[in-house]
C-alpha cells in the first residue's frame, strides 16, 4: 500500500456532520479564543485581520454575551 493509498483510505472513513450543536460549540469556541485565532492567523499570514461578517459577529455577540458565559467556557 503507498502513502498515496493509505491517505485515500483515511479520508474515506471521515465523516462529516452537520447541526445545531456543531454550530454552536464552534461559535463558542470562536468567541472564546477570538484573540488567539487572530494571533495565530496574523502569524501564519502577515497583515490578517478578521472582516466582513465573522468580525461583525464576533464584536456584537460579545457585547450581548454574558462576561461570566465567556469565561466559563474555556477550552
Amino acid at each position: 500500500m503507498t502513502g498515496g493509498k493509505r491517505v485515500l483510505d483515511a479520508l474515506e472513513r471521515i465523516e462529516i456532520r452537520y447541526g445545531k450543536v456543531f454550530d454552536f460549540l464552534q461559535s463558542m469556541y470562536r468567541l472564546t479564543n477570538e484573540e488567539r485565532l487572530t494571533k495565530r492567523f496574523s502569524e501564519l499570514s502577515p497583515g490578517y485581520a478578521p472582516v466582513g461578517k465573522i468580525d461583525e459577529w464576533v464584536k456584537s455577540s460579545r457585547a450581548n454575551q454574558r462576561t461570566g458565559i465567556i469565561l466559563s467556557i474555556d477550552f
